[in-house]
């Protein structure tokens, strides 16, 4: 009997999707820093198997949050980072699909006794619309009856019929993503020190999560203290990809290393940001969700 994918267990990065045996340990696969002063790694999630799972740090900026004239706060002065991710989800065979996916990015100090950076704002927050549908629905159901006169005793004569009632209804649906800011599991006072997003597939049409998702978080810092940032994402998939896929527990991916107090490692990526005013920066404006791109221009005319 196939497996309800709404009932199936969650699969994490940490128990990656691949084919062979639980003993086999060779094609297991994490993302490590090359040295302990490997800072800001590009590469911080990658996870192969029917549907592949990426994350990439596009963006790394460290400044102060400023002042915006909008927004009246003590924390003007204080110092902050602005972060960009880049999520993929990607099927390799038709009909494999992410049903739904949960991304948790935690944040922490070197040590115990460091006071880790504060969330300050994500993009996208709280819950976005993502391709809305509307689907027409007509249903019938069957109802048995018998027409008969019950005073003509146990062998009275009856007539058995069937009737049946339409239903008819607009059902509306979509894709969407979610996110907030919350305590790590260790934390339960103070500031927030973690972004989190939930991904959920529109049910009606069966279209999967987004194949590309990209996050904004502006954090803010107390010093220019190093910090560690710990990526973990957890999926739903369809049940024939699970049904391909043996898992293998493996350590989370080392987390990426940030030290403020270095010169930036990469050009900034999509847009340009002001060091001194990171707040004056609209979050929203980094973030982008895609649920497929299409390439107009594929069909092209023969020229002699």
């Amino acid at each position: 009997m196939a497996q309800d994918p709404q009932q199936s267990e969650l699969w994490q990065v940490e128990m990656p999707m691949i084919l062979g045996t639980t003993e086999d340990t060779d094609n297991a696969f994490r993302t490590q820093n090359k040295s302990p002063t490997d800072w800001e790694r590009n590469n911080v999630v990658q996870r192969k198997g029917p549907v592949n799972v990426n994350c990439s740090l596009l963006d790394v900026v460290h400044g102060k949050l400023g002042d915006d004239p909008d927004i009246n706060s003590d924390d003007d002065g204080a110092l902050a980072t602005l972060l960009v991710f880049h999520f993929r989800f990607v099927p390799q065979k038709h009909s494999r699909r992410i049903i739904r996916a949960y991304i948790h990015v935690e944040f922490s100090g070197v040590d115990a006794q460091s006071t880790p950076p504060a969330v300050w704002a994500i993009a996208p927050y709280d819950t976005w619309t993502v391709v809305p549908t509307t689907d027409h629905e007509e249903k019938k159901h069957a109802m048995d009856g018998t027409i008969g006169s019950p005073a003509a005793g146990p062998l009275h004569l009856g007539l058995t019929t069937k009737f049946e009632k339409l239903r008819i209804r607009d059902v509306s649906d979509a894709t969407t993503v979610s996110g907030s800011i919350e305590f790590s599991d260790d934390v339960n006072n103070g500031e927030c020190n973690c972004a989190a997003w939930s991904l959920l597939e529109n049910q009606t049409r069966k279209t999967g999560v987004p194949s590309s998702i990209r996050t904004g978080i502006l954090l803010k810092r107390e010093n220019n203290a190093i910090f560690h940032g710990i990526v973990k994402i957890a999926c739903v998939a369809d049940w024939k990809s699970q049904f391909e896929s043996m898992f293998v527990r493996l350590p989370v991916d080392d987390p990426v290393l940030f030290n403020p107090e270095l010169k930036p490692a990469r050009p900034q990526k999509k847009m340009k940001y002001n060091p001194e005013s990171l707040l004056r920066t609209d979050v929203t404006s980094v973030a982008d969700v895609t649920m497929q791109t299409i390439f107009k221009e594929a069909i092209k005319e023969a020229t002699k």
